[in-house]
């Protein structure tokens, strides 16, 4: 990364993310809550899927999905405040998913 004039600034690896941490996820739970109360709170967001041997998965791949998408506004956020403390805006940002797979170089 270096060799190109690139400097990495973060690398973050979590071991867990903590959805109640999100006002967002938070309020959505408690619409949730109030409008189905006989369901698990991540049954219909964000995607939904009602059959009765998907139920499990779906509550599962929501909140993979939530989590997913949460993890990435807190990296955004904390970019964001690095380029308020060092004064300087990113010419470019690189977020790369541990399970990205590359097959070749890209440029």
């Amino acid at each position: 990364v270096r060799k190109v004039g690139a400097t990495p600034t973060q690398i973050v690896i979590r071991d867990k993310v903590e959805l109640e941490s999100s006002r967002l996820v938070r309020k959505k739970r408690r619409v949730a809550r109030t409008l189905f109360p006989n369901e698990h709170v991540d049954t219909r967001f964000p995607m939904l899927d009602l059959r009765p041997k998907a139920v499990t998965r779906t509550i599962i791949g929501n909140q993979n999905m939530l989590k997913l998408f949460y993890s990435l506004q807190l990296l955004w956020e904390s970019l964001v405040q690095n380029e308020k403390v060092v004064g300087k805006k990113y010419d470019y940002v690189l977020i790369v998913r541990d399970d990205s797979n590359w097959l070749q170089e890209f440029d």
